[in-house]
């Protein structure tokens, strides 16, 4: 894909036990998706010309799941639509997340995410592992959550900053009413409530 629209409507099925040997390189352009897509299986995926800008949008509902993907030097992606994306240890350059919802795993956000993804007023940010960090720009204006895969009795978020701990036990509370949130050596522990 090098420009224009290129649509996928239904999920990507490999029929084969054998190694993947499958590749879908995103050149530019815009990547709709309007179905649940799992590209884990790609042996190459992502971006790979250098200082190359796509946007990819999401139906309501849906999930792209690019957890494997790699970005070159540069790349720029616009995500669009109110669906959800699913990235992994790697992103490009330059992140912005307009609508929907952006899937972060267990990472250390400063070295990750910090000055790479742009939240937009609205989008939702959601934790599928324990993050930490020392900042979140723009944390007031977002939605914060948790995904399944976490489950109670864990830590979803730590941090050296008390002030940015407050905000985000105070954001979780908020998205997730029925659970419990304390602070507790350093970081934010889930649980039952």
């Amino acid at each position: 894909q090098r420009a224009g629209t290129m649509t996928i409507g239904g999920p990507i099925v490999r029929n084969s036990t054998a190694a993947a040997k499958y590749h879908f390189l995103l050149k530019g352009g815009t990547l709709k998706i309007e179905d649940d897509v799992d590209m884990s299986f790609f042996r190459t995926v992502g971006i790979t010309n250098e200082n190359t800008s796509a946007t990819i949008d999401i139906d309501e509902g849906k999930t792209l799941s690019w957890t494997n993907a790699t970005f070159a030097a540069g790349a720029a992606v616009t995500k669009t639509g109110l669906g959800t994306l699913k990235l992994g240890a790697s992103i490009p350059d330059s992140l912005l997340v307009e609508e929907g919802v952006f899937v972060v795993p267990e990472c250390n956000w400063d070295e990750t995410y910090a000055g790479s993804v742009s939240l937009a007023d609205g989008t939702v940010l959601r934790l599928d592992g324990c993050v930490t960090a020392t900042a979140i720009d723009n944390l007031e204006n977002i939605t914060l959550t948790i995904g399944d895969a976490i489950a109670y009795d864990n830590f979803v978020f730590k941090s050296s900053d008390a002030a940015l701990l407050e905000a985000v036990k105070a954001k979780l509370e908020s998205a997730l009413p029925d659970a419990g949130f304390m602070i507790l050596d350093g970081g934010i522990y889930y649980f039952a409530n």
